[in-house]
């Protein structure tokens, strides 16, 4: 890593889901030299990338990738009813007549202005969630979504720019439908074979 210009910053110790729910808190709290970028790219600690991704990242706004669930950005019904936030005093809470499309948390970014802006707005609203004693059922996920929900993307990739490891079990489930010559471009790991999702919890069995 010696050769890439890196920045690490570390990150409090704190209990499950708090550290996935805060990584708009996070990126906020960087702004002020995030801002000097062109664009800017979260990705989670389990993301591979095994094919390219260049240019068609870059757009005017938010970039975001459409989940295995939502291929081609319609919602399999079959997963509106858990995907959804259904508590309607959350702020991450969307209509059932408005779950059209949902996106990757994991992958997401933009130009710096946007989501800087965006970042700092999931960040209040997640705020507010937590003092109702509210977290949204996938987290920062679920508030990511409200907001695209009212604020489609400028830019929105295809499934394969999320692609989960146990790519059978989706297989199976009818969630990913990937055109023919089309290659997987970014691998979402499978946290049961890489240590378990404790271990990336914080957590030791």
């Amino acid at each position: 890593l010696d050769d890439y210009n890196l920045v690490w910053k570390q990150i409090e110790d704190l209990s499950w889901p708090l550290p996935c729910l805060f990584r708009y808190k996070y990126i906020s709290r960087e702004a002020k030299h995030l801002k000097n970028f062109d664009y800017i790219f979260w990705c989670d600690a389990d993301t591979t990338f095994i094919s390219d991704v260049g240019d068609e990242l870059l757009g005017d706004g938010i970039t975001a990738i459409d989940h295995p669930c939502s291929p081609n950005g319609n919602m399999l019904p079959r997963f509106s009813e858990w995907s959804a936030e259904h508590n309607a005093k959350s702020l991450a809470y969307i209509p059932p007549e408005e779950r059209r499309n949902y996106w990757c948390g994991g992958f997401q970014g933009g130009t710096s202005g946007s989501f800087l802006s965006v970042s700092k707005k999931l960040e209040e609203n997640i705020d507010t969630d937590l003092g109702q004693n509210i977290i949204a059922v996938y987290h920062d996920e679920s508030h990511f979504n409200k907001y695209l929900s009212k604020n489609p993307p400028s830019v929105s990739l295809p499934h394969w720019y999320c692609v989960p490891e146990s790519l059978s079990t989706w297989k199976e489930s009818g969630a990913i439908d990937t055109p023919e010559g089309e290659r997987y471009r970014v691998l979402f790991l499978d946290k049961e074979l890489h240590g378990g999702w404790s271990l990336y919890r914080g957590k030791r069995k």
